[in-house]
């Protein structure tokens, strides 16, 4: 009986299963002497700018890497960009319509969620990998979508009959900082979700004798008809903010990666409506009622990096690039993907995020966007060529700094130039380890 493994020890993003990259990378050897070890030492799916790139960052984990997986020299040129600001509409707007297959690719599903309404707000394509739109189920939309209806019209005549309704009134009576008695949640949402129900009597009558209810209510209703149409969605959600309507959003949360993934969610579309400066009516139609979205271009898979693990397109975006959420700074931080409130980061778990970041940036063919933070290390790494992790905390993801795109893009543009011998003494060790082993490469 003869048995084959295979495997990637640089694409292991399940340890939280079970998964070990020492099961493929010595175990396996070890329980089977006699085993005969295959090393796949090329890739066909992208160029050696993006190459360089992986090998880059996957050279600071742990396990030591014996020989680099380089770029098999049929492989079509595969271009790289950086997007400062953290703004998908800018990268979008700018990018042209591909006629190939085309995917948003995220840590978290705040993110995704973040990049549902862009995609909407552009008018373009899109499908989720795994399943249809979970938009009008993260409840941090609902208190946002609530908040905005009150704000300009006093009640919630819009969601009249909507498909949504009871999954907004529900993300709204969870986010909306109410202490529920036994009971109370579930006939607040009954009540809300009946025929014209008036939200005031529904809800006054429900907290009749609870007067920090009431008092929460009667914050509620001060932002009654404050706004209009044209108000600019960001400053109703700062009045929201204001009045305490934001701040509690996660608070309820069963786990606290939950409670954080709806924390993010706010926080990203505060960052939406500060970019686009779209007004109140233009965002309630984005999320009750988008319009058509263009059908001259594939649509946009939307996916986790988790989701997006032995899948392949022609074009990449990656979003959520900050530190912070990946791999995750301080447990208590808005962006934080942690659960534990006390510990940092083990290496262990910043060397699977690694491989994490590794899985996503080589899920592309023709073309990778990174869409980053603004950030001032990153821009001096970037001119200097560096390749290091930095000491201090970053802005963006540490992987992006150990990725050294730029030093990347010069020896890639030599190879395709055949300019290699006369620029040899100007690339590090690293990149001529790379070039040593395409020269191997048996063609």
């Amino acid at each position: 009986t003869s048995v084959m493994a295979v495997g990637d020890v640089n694409q292991c993003i399940y340890e939280w299963r079970g998964a070990r990259p020492d099961f493929i990378g010595g175990l396996f050897e070890k329980h089977y002497p006699n085993t005969k070890v295959f090393q796949l030492s090329c890739t066909f799916r992208f160029g050696h700018e993006l190459s360089l790139m992986a090998n880059s960052v996957i050279r600071r984990n742990s396990t030591k890497l014996t020989k680099l997986c380089v770029s098999h020299p049929s492989t079509p040129k595969t271009e790289v960009r950086l997007h400062f600001d953290n703004c998908l509409s800018k990268v979008l707007s700018n990018l042209s319509v591909s006629s190939g297959t085309q995917a948003i690719l995220s840590r978290t599903k705040a993110n995704l969620a973040e990049a549902e309404i862009t995609l909407r707000l552009c008018g373009l394509p899109y499908r989720y990998l795994n399943g249809s739109s979970a938009l009008h189920t993260r409840t941090e939309i609902g208190i946002l979508v609530v908040g905005v209806l009150l704000s300009v019209y006093g009640d919630l005549r819009l969601l009249e009959n909507h498909p949504n309704k009871q999954a907004i009134v529900y993300g709204f009576l969870k986010e909306a900082g109410f202490s529920w008695q036994k009971g109370q949640f579930k006939a607040a949402l009954s009540g809300l979700m009946a025929p014209h129900a008036d939200l005031w009597s529904a809800l006054g009558q429900l907290f009749e004798g609870a007067q920090n209810q009431k008092d929460r209510l009667g914050r509620l209703a001060t932002i009654c008809q404050k706004d209009g149409e044209e108000t600019p969605a960001i400053d109703v959600l700062l009045r929201l903010r204001m009045e305490g309507f934001i701040d509690s959003v996660g608070s309820e949360g069963v786990t606290r990666t939950g409670s954080n993934d709806q924390q993010r969610g706010v926080k990203r579309i505060e960052e939406l409506l500060v970019s686009s400066k779209i007004d109140s009516r233009t965002f309630l139609n984005l999320i009750l009622n988008p319009g058509e979205a263009a059908t001259d271009c594939d649509p946009f898979i939307l996916s986790t990096l988790h989701g997006s693990k032995g899948l392949e397109w022609d074009n990449v975006i990656l979003v959520g690039l900050n530190e912070q959420e990946f791999p995750g700074g301080k447990p208590d931080d808005v962006y934080s993907v942690r659960t534990s409130m006390n510990t940092p980061p083990t290496e262990e778990v910043i060397e699977e995020e690694r491989r994490l970041f590794y899985v996503g940036i080589t899920r592309t063919k023709q073309q990778l966007n990174l869409v980053v933070p603004l950030d001032e290390g990153l821009a001096r790494w970037l001119k200097n060529r560096w390749d290091s992790t930095p000491k201090k905390s970053p802005i963006a993801t540490r992987f992006v700094y150990e990725a050294g795109w730029t030093a990347c893009a010069v020896t890639s543009d030599a190879i395709y130039k055949s300019t290699v011998e006369k620029q040899k003494a100007d690339f590090s060790k690293f990149h001529q380890w790379y070039l040593r082993d395409l020269q191997r490469l048996k063609v």
